[in-house]
């Protein structure tokens, strides 16, 4: 039996995946679920650990090794498929998804932070949305509340539901207090209206993500319990042996082993 969990997913790089990714971790751990945080794939990472995944490591109280949170690390600050090709090799997404069953089966609650948006290449055949669906856990879209956010969002939605991809609702993320424009004053009613996805919370735009207070700060902007209850009925708990995405192997440079 794996224990269940929560993709975050974004609608594009750079709209604080990993700040929400913690920020939900914490939650989940104040309502007494021993939640881990992972992030399998991190590129842009010249050292054992990335910036991203010591966060997570952190966010979890250090119940996971650098290791288990991010099993591969890429130098080059690209795609996947592109840093894996700058590096001399190519990304096994098999592996990917054993790192995940691997602590699905030691932990309850299991939060994984992608990498990009839905649509991003992780190999020539495979996109983060063609992984994600093979995991079986539902997702939580992070989104901002900048100008264009309609279409981004809306977009990555539709993709999820294409595939199968349940989804808990969406984060609206760096919301700006003073803001003015007539976009950012109504984002999180129009996202809510265009996706009909619940509004999980608006969390406002954040410079210190690596201290602990900031993210227990962040943290009681969601209910926990609520999150994890509504992630547990929509997570596959039964292991699977007969989807694994072997699409290549990672052969040459490999700065994760």
């Amino acid at each position: 039996m794996l224990g269940s969990g929560l993709f975050i997913t974004g609608t594009d790089t750079g709209v604080g995946k990993t700040v929400v990714a913690a920020a939900v971790t914490r939650a989940l751990r104040a309502a007494h679920v021993a939640a881990v945080a992972c992030k399998p794939i991190e590129t842009g990472v010249d050292g054992e650990e990335g910036e991203d995944a010591a966060l997570l490591r952190r966010a979890a109280d250090g119940a996971l090794t650098a290791s288990e949170v991010c099993d591969l690390r890429l130098p080059t600050p690209a795609a996947p498929l592109r840093a894996a090709r700058a590096a001399g090799g190519v990304v096994e997404v098999a592996r990917l998804s054993a790192l995940v069953t691997r602590l699905r089966q030691r932990h309850p609650f299991v939060v994984v932070e992608g990498i990009g948006g839905v649509g991003v290449p992780l190999t020539p055949e495979t996109t983060l949305l063609d992984w994600l669906a093979t995991l079986r856990i539902p997702a939580l879209v992070v989104t901002t509340p900048r100008l264009g956010t309609l279409n981004h969002t809306w977009l990555t939605v539709r993709a999820l539901r294409a595939a199968h991809v349940a989804v808990v609702g969406m984060v609206v993320n760096r919301v700006v207090q003073d803001a003015t424009t007539v976009a950012e004053l109504h984002a999180a009613e129009d996202l809510t209206e265009l996706c009909g996805l619940p509004l999980i919370a608006c969390l406002p735009e954040v410079t210190t993500p690596a201290r602990q207070t900031t993210w227990d700060s962040l943290a009681r902007q969601f209910d926990g319990a609520a999150l994890y209850q509504a992630a547990y009925a929509l997570s596959d708990r039964t292991e699977s042996h007969g989807d694994s995405m072997g699409t290549g192997r990672w052969e040459a440079g490999d700065p994760a082993v």
